[in-house]
């Protein structure tokens, strides 16, 4: 399991780590709780917050290495989405880099 440094509280709490020398940033706060759809859009379902964001940095890992290029966060740019399973629960989350950090902007269970 990768180590995580934090930075903030609460819906503002972001997560950060470094893995094969890409750095990542979460945005936990946001990401980490019950959504819109309820009880269960919450991603805790799959399980705690280490196992859910280390498991979307694995995921993205594969497929930076499968040769997808991850998009650059600019005004009008769309993140790119991907659906991965943790746990038995599918998980969506949005990504995108913002000088040359991967940003995970949000993610949620699905039902």
């Amino acid at each position: 399991m990768r180590i995580f440094t934090t930075k903030g509280t609460g819906t503002n709490l972001e997560r950060f780590t470094t893995d094969a020398g890409i750095d990542y940033q979460f945005n936990t706060g946001h990401a980490y709780r019950e959504h819109r759809t309820g009880p269960d859009s919450h991603p805790q379902r799959a399980g705690t917050v280490d196992i859910l964001e280390d498991s979307i940095v694995d995921n993205i890992q594969q497929l930076i290495a499968s040769g997808v290029t991850l998009p650059e966060l600019k005004p009008a740019s769309k993140p790119l989405i991907q659906i991965l399973t943790v746990n038995s629960v599918r998980i969506e989350y949005r990504v995108g880099t913002v000088g040359g950090v991967v940003r995970i902007s949000d993610y949620w269970a699905l039902p």
